[in-house]
């Protein structure tokens, strides 16, 4: 009865060594999982403002070309478009720009305003250009095409 048979096992020193090194891995996991969720986040906020800035663009392409008289009003901050049958206000607050009841989602750092290829503070308006952000390419210009009523002066 003397005979011991040894069971095979790990020692603790390899034990310790396998925890040791998926703590590390696990680490490293979690990390490169932090860096891809802000990668995605940042990825989903340029769109996001990308397409706030293009349905901005198309709006105002849309009002511009549908309305035959546009005009600022600087003391009151609105752009008023209007026509025989309808007309729509669109009011500049703090950054904001605001069409009708909706509040437009992107930011509006710098507005100017033209009119027959001059700059113009207020009064009678033919094109609009607006900075949305910190980027060059965050700058777009909106016209209309003078029709012959707005060629000659009306």
């Amino acid at each position: 009865m003397g005979i011991k048979k040894k069971i095979e096992a790990f020692t603790l020193a390899e034990v310790l060594v396998v925890i040791v090194i998926s703590t590390i891995v696990v680490g490293l996991a979690l990390s490169v999982l932090n860096l891809v969720q802000q990668n995605f986040y940042s990825i989903s906020q340029n769109y996001r403002n990308t397409t706030e800035n293009q349905h901005l663009k198309q709006r105002l392409a849309i009002d511009f070309n549908r309305y035959h008289s546009i005009g600022f009003n600087k003391t009151t901050q609105e752009l008023i478009f209007k026509n025989p049958l309808d007309s729509v206000l669109y009011v500049v607050r703090d950054e904001i720009l605001i069409r009708h009841a909706d509040t437009i989602g992107s930011r509006i750092k710098e507005v100017a305003f033209y009119n027959k290829g001059s700059q113009v503070n207020e009064g009678k308006i033919d094109a609009i250009k607006l900075h949305t952000g910190n980027l060059e390419t965050a700058y777009f210009f909106v016209s209309k095409l003078n029709d012959a009523k707005n060629a000659f002066g009306e």
